[in-house]
């Protein structure tokens, strides 16, 4: 019974280490012979393709660093909503490393915006949809930002998505988009508006407060078409003790 000990004591250690380089040594009966070399045959071939595994493993890693280090390079820093509020708070954990939910800051002077952006799927593949939302945004000229009712800039925001998947010539449909959450805080006029488009934001006054900015149900993109017209904004006064919360679904159906 040795042989068969020794079997069953390498598939345990197996087992326990995750090391596929053990192998059964020994020579007995022909039968029993035939059963270890099949057994170490066996574990050649799991040891070549658990190598395979580990090689693509470490190329998708390398590849997710990379588009992480892109995209993290788009996000506003910690500096900039510093400069403009005197409080924030930014909890941004991608389940991926890398995803399709990310978040926009911009000071124009006379107007600040500050959008909560939710895009098609996960991972790298969101994280491409995203960067192509990001630029939605930064193609908008300044005048746009400054001058324009927010319902306009949201149209303005959807068209240049839009733009991004479809020809001049002939629009195809697409299944590709994002939710937004967008404020827009404006100095001169001390108020602050509010559009969601597939998400709502929630504001808790100086009493305790807290009222739902309740969004429309559209979201930007998905090769669909909306009038500006229709959009529902929400405007209040800007008062300096007001605390703005604006989120993607990731954290209502995740925590």
């Amino acid at each position: 019974l040795r042989p068969f000990n020794n079997l069953i004591d390498t598939i345990h250690r197996i087992y326990e280490t995750h090391n596929l380089k053990l192998r059964l040594r020994g020579r007995f009966t022909s039968e029993v012979n035939s059963l270890i070399d099949s057994f170490n045959r066996m574990l050649d071939e799991l040891q070549k393709k658990d190598d395979v595994i580990t090689a693509a493993k470490q190329n998708i890693e390398d590849s997710i660093s990379v588009a992480n280090r892109v995209l993290v390079s788009k996000l506003p820093t910690r500096n900039e909503f510093d400069t403009v509020f005197s409080a924030s708070a930014i909890c941004w954990k991608p389940r991926d490393i890398v995803g399709g939910d990310v978040y926009w800051l911009k000071d124009f002077g006379g107007r600040i915006y500050l959008a909560c952006i939710d895009c098609t799927g996960h991972g790298v593949p969101g994280s491409f949809i995203a960067m192509m939302a990001l630029s939605s945004f930064e193609k908008i000229p300044h005048t746009t930002y400054e001058w324009l009712d927010l319902r306009d800039v949201v149209e303005t925001i959807h068209s240049n998505f839009q733009e991004q998947f479809t020809s001049t010539d002939v629009g195809i449909s697409f299944k590709d988009g994002f939710a937004l959450s967008l404020f827009c805080f404006d100095k001169g006029n001390e108020s602050v508006s509010f559009v969601g488009m597939g998400q709502d934001a929630l504001v808790k006054e100086e009493s305790g407060a807290v009222l739902i900015q309740k969004g429309n149900r559209k979201a930007i993109g998905y090769g669909d078409y909306f009038s500006a017209e229709s959009l529902l904004v929400h405007q209040r006064a800007w008062r300096a003790e007001d605390t703005y919360f604006i989120y993607t679904d990731g954290l209502t159906t995740q925590v």
